[in-house]
């Protein structure tokens, strides 16, 4: 008996061991497997990184915010293994998510890693339902945070609540764009008067919309407590007269006894105010400002006269940086040329940038000794001259004597000669390299002669535009030559430039009012595209009136537009073109309108006429186009003509049963036409039913002239429609083109007038 037990004590020992060898081999191959999978991760994680700009770009959007909770998880064990593929992440920027809802954005924000010093968040996260998640995230905040509200993202009422959690965490607090009222301002200043403002260094109050009375409050509170803010902006404030009363009790060591940077950006500050603030700073009352921005304001040359007596190291000893960038530049050369040469005067405080700009009653000798460098401290400098005076500033200019330089030939009543002269002298410093710091160059007309004028100088212009052609110009982002005369001579050399690339810094070009016609367009679209960069950094490309009538052949330009040679596109003119397109150009739209710039397709921009200008074009390829949209309608689908095309209401009733991730193809419609389509009074109840199923929320005129429609058919359509399906409908075009106005058709089920 004690033997079969042995044995069979024996037997199960050895399957014990052999299960115990088995386990640990199964043990060691999963570890194994998941090791692999780890080391996996990290390397996509060193290889993506970290940085707030992949952080934030994948977090803002519902179909990578996974990816983004991911990376965050993975760094955060990374770190706990003491494997740190990647810096840690900074700051992270949650405004304009896409789909995310608070509940998944406070997810995220528990797993931020303590590195993050820098948030920044929209109205999604910190109003109406997201506010209780908000007060429990700033219950839970610990050390010391940069918070950013969006633009319009705060509610003046929740700030009471918001506030006295908030700051005690922060050291910097910006509310630029979102308007207080007297709710936001009155929490602000009662936060600080509860010392709740004790660690704020930085308080950006850009655009807030103080009024005096508001301002009044702020500065009433700052002068009782004291706020010892190191950078205070109060960009945006319209500081007149009274304001300035208000504002200059603070201005002292007394109230803001640490202040480094003041910014009074866009304030309205004219030449009296100048005199207010310039003997604030004279008698010491800010001994430790460093940075003064002035820039936007409308003071000129005897602004500048009284801040010269302020520019003493007795008065502004650690003063570095001033930005007077003023909005129309100076009109009095004497308070120039006294601020010139307190620049160089032995009193004057240590400046390492000045930011100028200076008006069309500058002195030569003083134009000369800018061009020469003798105002080394002066390191940006704009200037809007009359064409005369670029002789005294271009053939003494020296290479490297300014950071930036902005040119505005302001052209009011000179000869053409004098012009073709001015143009002349900016292509020979273009071509000999002295300009490599130009940034911003812009001829404007004010004479209703200019055509005549600028008949005369094509010299000018062709040297101008092979200067461009000769070298690239990283720093240049603007240029505009509004109504200059361009020939198709002049754009060639244009086209040259962008084509290899020396343009491709240009944030801003302005063609408008010149003669190019659709080949030159065509010519200019072509570059952009067989450019090896395009124009990555473009935001505004005037082509107004650029051809005859509204109409612009479309084909070369959307080609750009879905090239991606233009991603940053926002603007297209000072008119939305009309681009007629052919049959061959529909291939186009259809292959590149995914990849048009975001920006540009939300704004309006462009008009797509699709209408009687391509008869034997069926609707359903249009239609399609539309349909197949990944994120929906195309938002440059504002206005949709289908007029002549009998297939066009069945093509968009099909797009509708096929679609099952959006709405409707109209969604976003305002003007939909569907005259002469061979609409009766079935076939309209068809329509009916199609505008009823999800609406149509833009929906302001629909026509429908030219179809044989009854009134008893038109009230059918009337009764299919659903209430509110067409909040926003006004106009409907029946008979011959007759404009019918409904009263308020908010579809009421049965409107009174039609």
């Amino acid at each position: 008996m004690s033997g079969d037990t042995g044995e069979l004590c024996g037997f199960e020992g050895q399957g014990d061991r052999e299960i115990e060898r088995g386990d640990v081999e199964t043990c060691r191959e999963e570890t194994e497997r998941l090791q692999a999978v780890d080391d996996g991760l990290f390397v996509i994680l060193q290889r993506s990184g970290l940085s707030p700009q992949v952080l934030s770009g994948l977090v803002k959007d519902k179909d990578s915010f996974g990816l983004a909770l991911m990376s965050v998880w993975l760094y955060m064990q990374s770190a706990k293994l003491g494997r740190v593929p990647v810096d840690p992440p900074k700051s992270v920027d949650l405004s304009g998510t896409r789909g995310l809802s608070p509940e998944k954005i406070f997810l995220f924000l528990e797993f931020l890693p303590p590195s993050v010093e820098e948030l920044t968040l929209d109205r999604v996260a910190v109003r109406g339902a997201a506010l209780p998640l908000f007060l429990r995230f700033l219950r839970k905040v610990a050390g010391r945070l940069r918070f950013n509200f969006a633009e319009n993202s705060l509610d003046p009422k929740d700030a009471q609540t918001i506030f006295p959690l908030l700051l005690p965490h922060l050291e910097s607090l910006s509310l630029k764009g979102n308007v207080l009222g007297m709710e936001g301002v009155s929490a602000l200043t009662q936060a600080i008067r509860d010392g709740h403002a004790g660690r704020l260094l930085s308080l950006d109050l850009e655009n807030t919309g103080l009024t005096k009375d508001l301002l009044e409050v702020l500065c009433g509170a700052v002068q009782e407590t004291g706020l010892r803010v190191e950078s205070l902006n109060l960009s945006g404030v319209q500081i007149g007269f009274a304001q300035m009363r208000v504002l200059l009790p603070i201005l002292c060591v007394g109230s803001l006894p640490c202040v480094r940077v003041l910014q009074l950006r866009n304030c309205g500050l004219d030449n009296l105010r100048m005199k207010e603030l310039s003997y604030a700073l004279q008698i010491r009352d800010l001994p430790n400002l460093e940075v003064l921005d002035l820039e936007g304001n409308d003071f000129g040359g005897h602004g500048l006269g009284f801040l010269s007596r302020a520019l003493r190291v007795d008065a502004v000893p650690r003063l570095k940086k001033l930005n007077l960038l003023t909005k129309a530049g100076t009109v009095d050369s004497v308070g120039v040329s006294e601020f010139l040469q307190a620049l160089r005067a032995e009193q004057c405080p240590d400046l390492e940038n000045v930011q100028l700009c200076l008006g069309t009653r500058v002195a030569e000798e003083d134009l000369s000794a800018l061009a020469a460098g003798i105002y080394p401290t002066v390191r940006t400098l704009a200037l809007q001259l009359r064409p005369k005076l670029f002789s005294a500033f271009l053939p003494q200019l020296v290479g490297g004597s300014f950071g930036a330089l902005d040119l505005s030939m302001e052209v009011i009543s000179e000869s053409g000669e004098e012009v073709n002269g001015a143009l002349n002298l900016v292509g020979d410093a273009l071509q000999s390299g002295r300009l490599c710091c130009l940034q911003k160059f812009a001829v404007r007309s004010y004479d209703r002669t200019a055509p005549l004028i600028f008949r005369d100088t094509a010299e000018g212009r062709a040297a101008f535009l092979t200067g461009l052609c000769h070298r690239k110009a990283t720093l240049l982002s603007e240029i505009s030559l509004s109504r200059v005369g361009l020939t198709h001579t002049d754009l060639s050399l244009l086209v040259e430039a962008v084509r290899t690339g020396n343009l491709s810094s240009l944030r801003v070009l302005d063609l408008s009012h010149n003669s190019l016609g659709a080949s030159g367009i065509d010519a200019l679209m072509d570059a952009v595209v067989n450019s090896a960069e395009g124009l990555p950094r473009l935001i505004d490309l005037n082509l107004t009136r650029t051809t005859t009538g509204a109409e612009m052949g479309g084909g070369s330009v959307l080609a750009a537009l879905g090239s991606g040679k233009l991603p940053s596109l926002e603007r297209l003119g000072d008119e939305p073109p009309l681009f007629v397109l052919g049959t061959d150009d529909l291939a186009i739209l259809a292959n590149g309108s995914k990849r048009f710039p975001p920006r540009l397709c939300t704004t309006r921009s462009f008009v797509v006429d699709l209408g009687g200008h391509t008869p034997h074009l069926r609707a359903e390829a249009l239609i399609q186009i539309i349909a197949e949209n990944d994120e929906g309608q195309p938002p440059w689908v504002w206005s949709l003509d289908l007029s002549g095309r009998e297939e066009a209401l069945d093509s968009l009733v099909a797009s509708r049963e096929a679609r099952c991730r959006h709405d409707s193809v109209l969604v976003r419609v305002k003007v939909l036409k569907l005259a002469s389509c061979g609409i009766g009074d079935r076939r309209l109840k068809r329509l009916g039913q199609l505008l009823s199923s999800h609406g149509c929320p833009t929906l302001e005129t629909l026509d429908l002239s030219g179809n044989e429609i009854s009134p008893a058919g038109f009230s059918a359509f009337i009764e299919t429609l659903r209430p509110g399906s067409l909040p926003k409908l006004t106009t409907v075009l029946l008979g011959h083109g007759v404009p019918r106005f409904i009263s308020g058709l908010r579809v009421q089920p049965r409107p009174e007038k039609v």
